[in-house]
């Protein structure tokens, strides 16, 4: 039991490391990496039901992903550029969090995380999409706030995107405005008129 309370303290730091990588667009103070990671997994959900994949599988995938940043960082394309081990140190890293843990979750989270790192299933793809995809809904918001240069990230993140609902979403993205939703519930409930 303790190795797990020191997983979750552990896994407790992505709540204050940032997703570094919009600071290089002087974003002062972008989201935490769980924060992209709880609003990745509700993208990869919608897209699994859209694709007909396992959503719990896509969920799973996505919420272990960026484990290995308690460890070694949250690494952008740029800094990736420079560190072409990237992806084995994030192996390692996860591997030695995972050692502690028992048995059962230990196998669960390893054969998890390698089918996402593998990029062969279609869970694993959609889950990579969704990572993706909430980079490009990130970039809109940044965009809409008075950071033009996230425009970068919305139009790279949208020619990664593997799955056909992974592209029909980011094409509905491009157009709509991140204040949509709250514009049409005040339309709605007459709050505008007021």
């Amino acid at each position: 039991m303790k190795n797990l309370v020191n997983y979750v303290f552990e896994m407790s730091q992505l709540k204050l490391q940032d997703h570094v990588g919009w600071k290089k667009i002087w974003v002062e103070y972008p989201e935490k990496v769980a924060m992209h990671v709880y609003l990745a997994q509700i993208i990869g959900w919608i897209l699994a039901l859209k694709e007909g994949a396992d959503p719990a599988k896509v969920i799973m995938m996505i919420l272990i992903h960026d484990n290995p940043e308690t460890r070694i960082l949250d690494l952008d394309y740029i800094a990736q550029k420079y560190n072409p081990g990237k992806k084995t140190a994030e192996v390692n890293a996860f591997n030695d969090q995972t050692e502690g843990l028992f048995q059962e979750l230990k196998a669960s989270m390893r054969d998890l995380f390698a089918e996402f790192m593998g990029q062969e299933t279609p869970e694993s793809r959609i889950a990579k999409d969704a990572d993706k995809l909430e980079q490009s809904f990130q970039a809109k918001i940044y965009m809409g706030t008075g950071i033009p240069a996230a425009r970068i990230w919305f139009e790279e993140s949208g020619k990664l995107l593997q799955t056909e609902s992974a592209k029909a979403l980011y094409e509905a993205l491009t157009q709509t405005s991140y204040t949509d939703w709250v514009q049409a519930l005040f339309a709605k409930e007459g709050m505008l008129k007021k």
